[in-house]
């Protein structure tokens, strides 16, 4: 087997993976296999900006009067909209949206933290589970990763098993 790559890419289980022209379903994301020892330093989530105050946080504005306040001040306390929902589920053991808020940095400290070597794909749209063997793609196979979709540079049919 050749040598593989890392890559900072954030893959995780449950994204779904679609060839060069994503008009070909290949199959979803089961598992990621990390580089060992592959900490990635400064990755996660950061504030960014144009200014220097901006990459700290909020720049303060300045009134005629001289006096400098927040743009965005917290006039509410903060709640989750799952907790203002019909029915919480936060209650029946849901803990998507407390990993997914801000306090927790939208649940990608974890997708971040270390590298990508290879990640598993289980082929098709239906998963009958271990019935279904995965596949391995390697890093270098990857074009590009928005959101919930990975699209890889070449087909189902050319990547080797």
């Amino acid at each position: 087997m050749s040598e593989e790559r890392a890559s900072s890419l954030p893959i995780r289980p449950g994204m779904d993976v679609y060839g060069p022209d994503q008009s070909e379903y290949i199959g979803s994301v089961v598992a990621v296999e990390r580089a060992a020892g592959g900490e990635i330093a400064g990755a996660g989530p950061r504030e960014t900006g144009s200014s220097p105050d901006a990459a700290e946080g909020n720049p303060a504005l300045v009134h005629e009067g001289g006096a400098a306040t927040s743009p965005t001040p917290q006039v509410e306390p903060k709640r989750l909209g799952e907790e203002m929902g019909p029915v919480s589920t936060i209650d029946m053991g849901n803990t998507g949206p407390v990993r997914q808020s801000a306090a927790y940095h939208y649940a990608t400290t974890a997708a971040h933290g270390a590298q990508v070597s290879r990640f598993a794909v289980r082929p098709g749209r239906i998963n009958l589970g271990p019935l279904t063997p995965a596949f391995w793609v390697p890093v270098e196979e990857v074009r590009s990763v928005s959101m919930e979709r990975v699209v890889l540079g070449r087909g189902k049919r050319h990547l080797a098993r």
